[in-house]
């Protein structure tokens, strides 16, 4: 954090700054409105531009630049750059910045793209100041100052800059240098919006979707998005896709989600390829397809979006909407390499079980160790099993009731009804009936045959209640019921001796 803070107010010249944005008089060096259109005026150019004129140098080192009419060499365009920026032309400058900030026709340079950007600054060119705001937030070539940060955003800003007023309400929305002030962002985003900045529009609409320093609404949120939407910009798209498919502020409709989805993923957004994924796999969705989905979800798990690459091996495993393939299904359980919880459950239970890998349940308890330390409830209750029962680790009771506990703890009633198995038959923990009665009562709540049945033999057998055969019966059947074989056998034997 740099030593100076910005001031938490614009200054007053701020409003002054906005009429300027709002009249469009910010300066715009777009390539495509210049005349040219073909090779004749672009050699004509390139004589005047060899005879020294710095206009004509700036051009033809932004044809070259962007491949226009001629091929595109970004070394051939720092070549006519560097002339028309020695004779002084801010642009040059200032696109001389920038090719030395990517690395682009020249080794990246952040300095060398500050000294540029400051020449061209010195003469009021307004992507020069936006870009050293940039620079300063980020501390690139430049110690990271978010004061200075701020003045060069206003000195854009006051050249008529939509993208400095944009960036100024990301500081005020991120709190960066300056106080957090989702208001102050709303003002900002919506002086950007109202010149067309799609990035502005599309966080408008999240600033109404959220309520965030405005009142919620849902239809003016729709409204920036389709704004941005209809510029290109994927968020926008992905936006109004999540709006149709949860009904926000708009009829819930599968065909118009997917179609704003369709169009991000035309642009090879990761996250609009997932939730399309999502969309096709949900059977509530009459629409619903299997193997679309799993299209999609591939496409997205091949730009390495964790959940794609987890719902992927899981149709693989189950053979939803593509053929059974258990070694298709360890692949893609690469989600467990990115740390990805329920994908390094997951990869335990492969190896466990042997599923398109070999039985290893070594392996199975480190992958489930993984999961468990990020709090995944069926990574405990694994790794419980495993020390209960000695496979793949040394057997220990004491660790099973620890993994036990933890799982029961987010509710799981199987950790439930093997903590009262531990209490009752004294394994790893000091034998007490009433706590395995309270672990067995907890299970059976919820429903856990195991549990039920456990409680039953507590009431058979006496164990830290009276006995009461009425009530053990009563507890058998629950269980039989719920598909708890012993309790059905045990049901059967008191029935008989009554």
């Amino acid at each position: 954090m740099p030593p100076d803070a910005l001031r938490s107010e614009p200054p007053a010249s701020g409003e002054d700054a906005a009429e300027r944005i709002l009249s469009g008089s910010g300066e715009r060096h777009a390539l495509w409105r210049h005349s040219w259109d073909d090779t004749e005026k672009i050699e004509s150019c390139r004589s005047a531009a060899e005879g020294g004129d710095s206009d004509a140098q700036f051009w033809l080192g932004l044809a070259y630049r962007y491949g226009y009419v001629v091929r595109q060499d970004c070394r051939e365009a720092v070549r006519w750059l560097l002339k028309a920026a020695d004779q002084g032309d801010a642009r040059a400058q200032a696109e001389l910045g920038d090719l030395c900030s990517k690395g682009i026709g020249v080794p990246q340079n952040y300095a060398e793209a500050v000294k540029w950007f400051l020449k061209a600054a010195a003469q009021g060119n307004t992507d020069a100041e936006n870009n050293l705001g940039f620079l300063y937030i980020r501390g690139l070539g430049v110690e990271p100052d978010y004061k200075k940060a701020f003045d060069w955003f206003m000195k854009a800003v006051s050249h008529g800059e939509p993208t400095a007023a944009y960036n100024i309400g990301r500081m005020y929305a991120e709190g960066a240098g300056v106080e957090a002030d989702s208001a102050e962002a709303v003002r900002w985003y919506r002086i950007a919006a109202d010149c067309g900045n799609a990035d502005a529009q599309n966080n408008l609409g999240n600033m109404y979707g959220s309520g965030d320093g405005v009142r919620r609404d849902p239809r003016e949120a729709f409204r920036w998005y389709m704004k941005a939407a209809e510029q290109g910009y994927a968020a926008a798209e992905i936006n109004l896709g999540r709006m149709y498919e949860c009904g926000d502020g708009v009829s819930v409709s599968f065909a118009k989600a997917v179609k704003w989805y369709r169009k991000a993923a035309d642009q090879d957004d990761p996250e609009a390829m997932y939730n399309l994924g999502v969309m096709y796999n949900d059977d509530g969705w009459t629409e619903h397809d299997y193997a679309e989905a799993a299209k999609w979800f591939r496409a997205a798990a091949e730009e390495g979006v964790m959940e794609a690459q987890y719902n992927l091996a899981n149709m693989y495993r189950d053979a939803r909407g593509v053929e059974k393939d258990d070694k298709e299904a360890a692949k893609w359980f690469l989600a467990a390499e990115q740390g990805y919880d329920e994908a390094q459950n997951w990869m335990g239970v492969i190896y466990q079980f042997g599923e398109g890998v070999e039985l290893d349940c070594a392996k199975a308890a480190k992958w489930y160790l993984k999961a468990a330390a990020q709090g995944n409830v069926l990574a405990e209750y694994n790794l419980g099993y495993l020390y209960k029962t000695g496979k793949g680790v040394k057997q220990d009771y004491a660790e099973a009731f620890k993994w036990y506990e933890k799982a029961a703890a987010q509710g799981d009633s199987q950790s439930m009804k093997n903590l009262g198995y531990l209490f009752e038959e004294w394994k790893g923990v000091a034998q007490d009936f009433r706590k395995a009665l309270k672990w067995y009562r907890k299970g059976a709540s919820l429903g856990n045959a195991a549990a039920e049945n456990g409680l039953a033999g507590m009431y058979r057998d006496g164990k830290g209640v009276p006995k009461d055969l009425k009530k053990a019966v009563e507890w058998y059947r629950k269980a039989a019921a719920h598909g708890n074989r012993n309790a059905a056998k045990e049901l059967e034997l008191l029935e008989k001796g009554s």
